[in-house]
């Protein structure tokens, strides 16, 4: 799908709103700046990055978005729920067994 592993907001956009996809697996993460980019191994490296978002996918089924900004992350909840999607909970740390920001 992408033919680099570094998009701009709208390119980013312009590629995923051209034709439906199935996404079997995906790690991504959004940053204001370029500057900073970095593969992020775990929560703490997150927290301690300029990345703004990441959104996991794995089986088109399991999605789990980690951000910063706690208004982008209702917005999230209210839109999944919104259209139909089933056990949509917030990530705290009280269950959150991820390791790693991988699949």
């Amino acid at each position: 799908l992408f033919e680099t592993h570094i998009l701009k907001g709208q390119e980013f956009r312009k590629t995923v709103d051209t034709n439906s996809y199935l996404v079997i697996f995906a790690n991504i993460q959004g940053y204001f700046s370029l500057e900073n980019h970095k593969d992020l191994e775990t929560y703490q490296d997150f927290l301690n990055s300029t990345c703004q978002i990441v959104i996991l996918i794995c089986d088109t089924i399991y999605v789990e978005i980690y951000a910063k900004d706690r208004k982008i992350i209702e917005k999230i909840k209210f839109n999944a729920e919104y259209y139909g999607f089933e056990e949509v909970e917030y990530i705290t740390d009280e269950n959150d067994g991820r390791t790693s920001l991988h699949f």
